[in-house]
């Protein structure tokens, strides 16, 4: 039990060194251009204009203005003209009403004044954040430990690729190299902070190199092979090796089975 808690928290403090390891990890475009010429903010929509809105049925396309109150940011509590680029797509276009509260960029110039403000979406991070949490409490409290695990290697897979994988593709480094070598970190990474370390982490590694390039449906199957394999050894422990590695070439072939098809239709659908 001490040695379970040990390992336990060895993994939490490991997670977090990671997470803030990445976080201040600079990346060189803290200071970009696009960034000092543009400001994301918060705001109200006040009211609207559909006067430059050309209806074609159910296709909208040209432009909304909408009158908007800056909510936070340098320019909170002032009042500016929105517009809402309509592009004739029902499935990314949208139309604000008074009352809404919106996501905006703002264009600014040398003197850091306002010059042109973009509709860009409906306001939903406070709602996304509530979401969050809820997730992350039902995971932990449901799965317990493996599920704060889970966690933290969401996060630090999300900060790898923002902090690491994306700057060295716009540094000009070889893609095809520094997508194996975060994708093999990852695959290592994730197995070891749900499963931990021991040798069915180090087989579903093994399996799941071999063809690394489907990274995410290659570990969960190689998680699935794993733990189908170890049930049967847990309740046949003297089974031999060659019985053991013919009951994984049973399931890899009816796990294979199914996954080819499904890829097919996730594909056409």
């Amino acid at each position: 039990m001490k040695s379970n808690r040990k390992g336990e928290l060895l993994f939490i403090v490991v997670g977090m060194l990671m997470m803030a390891f990445l976080i201040i990890l600079p990346t060189g475009y803290e200071d970009a251009v696009i960034y000092r010429e543009a400001v994301r903010c918060k705001v109200k929509v006040l009211s609207t204009d559909e006067s430059s809105v050309i209806y074609s049925g159910l296709i909208q396309s040209g432009e909304q203005i909408c009158k908007v109150e800056i909510l936070d940011g340098r320019y909170k509590g002032r009042e500016l003209k929105g517009v809402n680029m309509l592009s004739g797509s029902l499935e990314s276009d949208k139309i604000f009403k008074a009352g809404d509260k919106a996501l905006v960029v703002i264009s600014v110039d040398g003197q850091e004044n306002p010059t042109n403000v973009t509709m860009s979406d409906y306001y939903r991070l406070d709602q996304e954040l509530i979401l969050a949490g809820l997730f992350t409490f039902f995971l932990i409290m449901i799965a317990g430990f493996n599920g704060m695990r889970a966690i933290f290697s969401f996060i630090i897979s999300v900060l790898l690729i923002w902090k690491v994988l994306v700057p060295l593709y716009l540094n000009g480094y070889n893609p095809i190299a520094v997508g194996l070598l975060v994708t093999a970190f990852l695959t290592v990474m994730i197995i070891f902070f749900v499963w931990g370390i021991d040798i069915k982490s180090l087989s579903a590694i093994f399996i799941s190199s071999i063809v690394i390039g489907s990274c995410g449906a290659m570990m969960d199957l190689a998680v699935d092979i794993t733990s189908a394999v170890n049930e049967v050894v847990e309740k046949k422990p003297d089974i031999g090796w060659k019985e053991a590695f013919v009951s994984g070439m049973n399931v890899g072939r009816a796990a294979m089975g199914t996954y080819t098809p499904a890829g097919l239709f996730r594909r056409i659908y």
